[in-house]
């Protein structure tokens, strides 16, 4: 549940990010918080407006101590966060999305996909009808679930960076997802020398979520006649951050050699990078237009 505050307002306005000062209490099929484990997809849940708790709200107003999280569970606005078969108890409630859940983490949850009214409600819906399908396994629905937010997302990725003509002829390298710009929280991707595929980590559901993510990304990049080598890189401190220690993440397969330089271009001027032992993908593709200059 989250409140009516100035901490849950930006979410649901449609910021990606729950913060977890927002959060008042989760449902789950194994009652609260206990049963949601790091990287779980969860529906995200607004409680609608009542004259009961309308008029609770007015008493309170102006007098006794704030209430700690999770004393409230109700008012104008809360959001609830359901797993599983829980979803039942939040049948009263107007649902915002779904996202992926950390325990651990500030960002308590990242939205992935928003719900009716949005742009989303397409890709919203097959979510809804998946985790139908698939309602007597948390695990399967929930893979489910996410395949089809990725799939969706880095289509759409492709789609707008072919609206602004790349790759083309004279730029082979580019940021093919950027973060909570394409609506996936903690995940980046550069196309370098239209050769490589360097994903950026930075948070925990992407290293829970590995093989999904890297499956789904080969898929649909074939699909659109794309067939690089990917590169899994993690950053140690953000993933930390996140409740993601370095230790608990998985090493990476075996690498070339750390100078091993793949070339790439962009405005028709040729350069070095080196994605496999460089600073964050081995070459910084979101400052094209600041080289340019």
């Amino acid at each position: 549940v989250v409140r009516r505050t100035a901490q849950s307002r930006a979410f649901r306005d449609g910021s990606p990010l729950v913060f977890a000062r927002a959060l008042s209490y989760v449902a789950s099929e194994a009652g609260g918080e206990g049963g949601v484990g790091l990287g779980s997809v969860v529906a995200v849940y607004v409680e609608r407006k009542s004259e009961k708790t309308g008029e609770k709200r007015r008493r309170k107003k102006g007098g006794g101590r704030r209430g700690k999280e999770g004393e409230d569970g109700g008012g104008e606005g809360c959001a609830h966060v359901a797993f599983g078969a829980a979803e039942d108890t939040v049948r009263e409630c107007d649902s915002i999305g779904f996202g992926v859940y950390n325990p651990q983490s500030l960002y308590r949850v990242r939205m992935l996909c928003f719900g009716p009214g949005t742009a989303d409600v397409r890709t919203y819906r097959s979510v809804q009808e998946a985790v139908k399908r698939h309602a007597s396994s948390d695990a399967t629905s929930g893979e489910a679930a996410l395949r089809i937010i990725l799939r969706q997302r880095i289509r759409d990725a492709i789609s707008l960076r072919r609206s602004l003509d790349l790759p083309n002829p004279d730029t082979d390298s580019y940021r093919l997802i950027n973060g909570e710009g394409d609506g996936l929280s903690g995940l980046a991707l550069d196309i370098l020398g239209g050769t490589a595929a360097v994903v950026m980590s930075s948070a925990g559901w992407c290293e829970v979520h590995r093989e999904t993510i890297l499956e789904e990304l080969a898929d649909v990049l074939r699909d659109h006649a794309m067939d690089p080598e990917y590169i899994w890189r993690t950053t140690a401190s953000r993933l930390a951050q996140d409740g993601c220690p370095a230790s608990e993440t998985r090493d990476p397969p075996t690498l070339p050699a750390a100078d091993a330089a793949v070339v790439v271009t962009e405005n028709a001027l040729r350069y070095a990078a080196f994605p496999w032992s460089g600073q964050k993908t081995g070459f910084y593709c979101d400052q094209r237009d600041n080289r340019a200059r």
